[in-house]
Order: structure tokens, then sequence, then C-alpha cells
């Protein structure tokens, strides 16, 4: 009854092939081991500023500038076009005549028209009618008279009655450097005579007449206006409140 004894050859045998297997077993966990350990490819960097250039940067800020002052620059100038095409278009539709450029000086304008309308018969209505002696006689002293008047000047508005008188006449304008409108004083004026402020006060009196900074030095008293004047008598020969003297010989005037 003893027990059967395995055979040396056979315990060799199964050692070997335990062996074998722990050895491919060992080699198969060492390649997933390998495997996990291989490096990822890492993906490109990402494009920063930090990683452009700094003249690459500095062309991006020059275009993107250019390109904000161009839609500016549209957004400006096209609004204003049209503008004016609709003033100008204005003009013509209402057959109104463009005022040049070089004679607009509203300032200038308003500054003598605020003393002239003073001495106008008719106010205001009549000084801006363009039809009318006394527009004419505005505009030139704004614009064409080469005295170049201060709107404060004593003797603006006594230049402007003159020149009320003037542009209805019907005389012809003489060559004369004295000729009515020229750039002289009024009193060195063909056909006008004047007297000192002075001389005028010791006459009159200083307490009869209300003397005032806006009384010229120099005062018109005499006027010879032979074959100038047609149609109504100017009113503004009234508003030459020392006038003592006045020729209207050989005019064509109605009116009293």
């Amino acid at each position: 009854g003893r027990p059967t004894e395995k055979s040396s050859t056979g315990s060799k045998d199964d050692q070997s092939y335990y062996e074998s297997a722990l050895a491919a077993k060992l080699a198969a966990e060492d390649d997933r081991v390998e495997d996990g350990n291989t490096p990822t490819p890492s993906p490109p960097p990402e494009l920063s500023a930090a990683n452009v250039p700094w003249y690459k940067q500095k062309c991006r800020v020059i275009s993107i500038a250019v390109v904000l002052a161009m839609v500016v620059a549209v957004a400006v100038v096209v609004p204003l076009a049209l503008i004016q095409d609709g003033d100008k278009n204005d003009a013509v539709n209402s057959g109104a005549p463009e005022e040049p450029t070089s004679r607009k000086n509203p300032e200038r304008e308003a500054a003598i028209a605020a003393r002239l309308v003073l001495v106008t018969p008719g106010g205001n209505e009549t000084l801006m009618e363009p039809s009318t002696p006394q527009y004419r006689a505005l505009q030139w002293l704004v614009y064409d008279d080469e005295m170049e008047l201060d709107p404060a000047a004593d003797h603006l508005q006594q230049r402007y009655l003159l020149m009320v008188i003037h542009f209805p006449s019907t005389k012809d304008a003489s060559v004369d450097s004295r000729q009515w409108g020229s750039a002289v004083h009024e009193c060195e004026w063909d056909e006008v005579q004047c007297e000192d402020k002075m001389d005028l006060m010791y006459e009159y009196g200083q307490d009869d007449i209300a003397w005032t900074d806006d009384t010229p030095e120099r005062i018109v008293t005499g006027l010879t206006l032979r074959q100038r004047l047609g149609g109504q008598i100017p009113e503004e020969l009234s508003l030459l409140s020392f006038l003592q003297y006045l020729d209207l010989e050989n005019n064509k005037l109605v009116g009293s």
C-alpha cells in the first residue's frame, strides 16, 4: 500500500511550464508599462500676443487705426456732402442767387444793421429787403466800402443815409476820386458840405440839442443834388438833422 511517487521527469516539466508562463506574463506587463510611459506628442503652442514678434504687433495696430480713420472719415464727409448738395438744390429751386463765401460776414453785418435800423424808415423790414436802396447801402458798408468803418464809428449812420440817397441816383458817376462812395470821408465827396461838431455846438448851444457820442465830428449841413435824383423824395433827407442847405434843381422828383 505505499503511495506511488511522481517521477522526477514530470516535476521538471511542470516547473519549466510555470517558469515559461511567468516569464511571458512579466514580459506582457513590461510591455504595458512601456506603452503607458510613452510620451504623447504635445499640441502646437497657441498663437498669443506674447508669441507674436513686436513688429507684427505694430503693423496690426497701424492697420486697425487706418481702418478706423477711414470709417470715421466716411461717416463725417458723406453727410456733409449731402447737406451741401441739399442747400445748393434749395437755392436753385428758390431762384435765389448764392451769395459768395467772401461776402459772408454775419457778425459784422448784424452789428452794422443794428445801428442803421434806427435811422431807416420802415425799420428792419425795409433794411433787409434786397430790392431797396437801404439794403444796397447796408451791403455796401459791410462789404464794399474801402473805409471799412467800425460798426461803432460816429459817422456810420450819416454815411449810410447819403448812400441811400445816392443809389437811386440818375446821375452818371464821375471819375473824380471824390465821387460818392469813394474811400474818403463823406464830407469830402462832391456836392457835400459839412461843419465841425464843435462849431455847431457853439452855434446851436449845448443845452438845446442832445449831443451824444453818436453825433459825428464832421456833420453834413449842405447838399447840392442837381440832376441826380428821380422818383420819390428820399425820406433820408429829413434824417440829416443839421442840413441847412439843399439844392434839388433839375431833378425828376415827386412827392413833398
